[in-house]
């Protein structure tokens, strides 16, 4: 057995008197927190967490990409054409009119509006 030193007690059985106490005392139903039952809440709201976000990343992967509008290659090379001969005719329609800068300016943007309704 250890040497403990029992201060305050006048003999050895005196102290094995307390130390039984003590112990009796702590085997009686407390109501003693629970220093885990924080952490165990808050590691089940993790887990759950973890478990939602590994669904969205399957369905992220699952899901299909949005496909971008394509035109034809026919298509294209017409919109191109016209957006160009629509810009040369509105040049040449400025120089005509001498509109000036801001007509130089505008003849892209009209051109480009023109095309979009082709």
């Amino acid at each position: 057995m250890t040497n403990i030193r029992s201060r305050g007690f006048d003999s050895p059985a005196q102290f094995r008197e307390h130390i039984a106490d003590l112990d009796d005392y702590l085997d009686e139903e407390q109501d003693w927190p629970d220093p885990n039952g924080e952490l165990r809440v808050q590691l089940s709201q993790l887990k759950d967490e973890v478990r939602d976000l590994r669904r969205l990343i399957v369905e992220t992967r699952n899901r299909q990409p949005q496909t971008v509008q394509k035109y034809d290659d026919d298509r294209f090379w017409l919109r191109l054409a016209a957006t160009v001969a629509a810009t040369l005719v509105l040049t040449a329609a400025v120089r005509y009119f001498r509109l000036g800068q801001a007509g130089a300016v505008v003849a892209p943007l009209i051109a480009s509006r023109i095309n979009g309704a082709v």
